[in-house]
């Protein structure tokens, strides 16, 4: 979404205020929003409001680190419980400094019987911050079940950041590591129970890798199982299953939450997307979820297509509407 230049990222998911709740005034704040600036690696905000017109005046989020535009980067950010979390990656494979910086964003959510208000109870400012050269290189942060996951790429596993921890002591023990995974790292975690976090490997022991671990304190072993192709770039939860992105298809498990399967007992089912021009295997790299379905892409140019699966069937299949240029 570009609205400006060098902007990377937007997030306003969306702290929008229950305009028609307010006291009428000339001007009123209708949402917050909080984004990445690609020019110089900062983090910005701006109160969008509306008056006679609409305006919103963009400002450095209140201590927010200064990053080296040249060797440091934003990654993805995620939103929850007015916390926004924000990771940063470098280009010295993590050991310059690399890591995670969390965010009040300064509003609440105040609850009226049969509605709610959004109250802009201050500016947003930096409460937590872990950025250093033990943190991996983080190059994905995911939202499952209301706590943030950073996949920690050169650390062969991820973090997990609890919002309510952040809010409560201001950064400390509010993460915990968890070994899983290895390399270019993707994850899906159900219910704070279990993870499954995917190694890229595209050749070797590791080729299709999935580790599954409990995400307890109890620190009992998980096991781990092989999708039939490797090169892993995705995967997701839904409907009490998992989806992962390998570079055929895509494949899918039932989600284990007491981690008491045996590796060989897992069964991965596989879903073909076709094939290219040239007989290379149709694969995709994210997904999303709406509801019970997963929704993906596939293909490029004049092949584009749009992927949706019911992830409530028993039997999933794949949904494919060609995307074409008018």
């Amino acid at each position: 979404m570009q609205i400006m230049r060098g902007l990377a990222m937007v997030l306003c998911l969306v702290l929008t205020s229950n305009t028609e709740m307010q006291a009428q005034t000339k001007e009123r704040t209708i949402a917050r929003l909080l984004w990445q600036d690609a020019s110089d690696q900062s983090l910005k905000t701006g109160d969008l409001k509306r008056g006679q017109g609409w305006t919103l005046q963009a400002a450095n989020v209140e201590g927010f680190p200064t990053l080296d535009a040249e060797q440091q980067s934003h990654v993805q950010m995620q939103l929850q419980d007015g916390i926004v979390l924000t990771g940063v990656r470098d280009t010295q494979d993590g050991e310059l400094q690399s890591g995670w910086v969390a965010i009040d964003a300064g509003v609440t959510k105040e609850t009226h019987g049969d509605h709610f208000h959004w109250r802009f109870s201050g500016s947003p400012q930096v409460i937590a911050t872990r950025l250093d050269d033990q943190q991996g290189n983080p190059a994905h942060v995911y939202l499952y079940d209301g706590a943030f996951y950073l996949a920690n790429d050169k650390k062969n596993g991820f973090t997990v950041v609890e919002p309510s921890q952040l809010q409560v002591n201001r950064g400390a023990s509010a993460d915990r590591f968890i070994s899983a995974g290895g390399g270019h790292i993707t994850l899906a975690a159900v219910g704070g129970q279990v993870a499954y976090a995917t190694w890229i490997d595209r050749d070797g022991e590791n080729v299709g890798r999935v580790d599954v671990v409990r995400l307890d304190s109890s620190r009992a072993p998980g096991y781990r199982f092989q999708l039939p192709s490797g090169g892993i770039h995705g995967a997701t939860t839904c409907s009490g299953k998992i989806f992962f992105a390998p570079s055929d298809g895509i494949c899918w498990v039932f989600a284990d939450t007491s981690v008491s399967k045996q590796a060989d007992s897992v069964v991965v089912n596989h879903l073909t997307l076709g094939e290219d021009a040239d007989g290379t295997p149709l694969r995709t790299g994210s997904f999303r979820v709406a509801g019970n379905h997963v929704l993906f892409n596939t293909g490029r140019g004049s092949t584009s297509q749009l992927c949706i699966v019911d992830a409530s069937s028993p039997k999933p299949t794949v949904l494919k509407m060609v995307l074409r240029r008018n």
